[in-house]
């Protein structure tokens, strides 16, 4: 089990089941909770978009993009405390959340993508 998760095939297959899962139990709940998916696939993603990058960079390119975002949410509550004169918390983390669920499924795709183009160009 421990290289299925470690390799490229794990990293394809264990956000996909988690997502599986996740969206087993929101329907067996139904519509008495309301919760996004992609916020509790983040961890997994995470671990796959590292995972990918050292397979397909050779480094893993997570630490830049927690830097990135880091300096996305400084700068989204300094233009929020400007603009509307307050900082909303609730209002800032579904949009900061939102954010990083789109940029984190973009990222994994594409390094999804990449790592089969290079087993494929290793292939031919």
């Amino acid at each position: 089990m421990r290289f299925l998760i470690h390799s490229w095939v794990g990293q394809i297959i264990l956000p996909l089941l988690v997502f599986m899962m996740l969206y087993l139990i929101k329907f067996a709940l139904g519509k008495k909770i309301k919760i996004r998916l992609a916020d509790f696939l983040l961890p997994f993603l995470f671990f796959s978009i590292h995972s990918l990058s050292v397979n397909v960079f050779g480094i893993s390119i997570l630490p830049f993009v927690i830097f990135a975002f880091s300096a996305y949410g400084f700068l989204k509550i300094v233009i929020m405390a400007f603009y509307e004169g307050k900082f909303m918390i609730d209002k800032f983390f579904d949009r900061y959340l939102y954010i990083w669920d789109l940029i984190s499924i973009f990222l994994y795709a594409l390094l999804v993508v990449l790592q089969l183009s290079k087993i494929i160009n290793t292939v031919i």
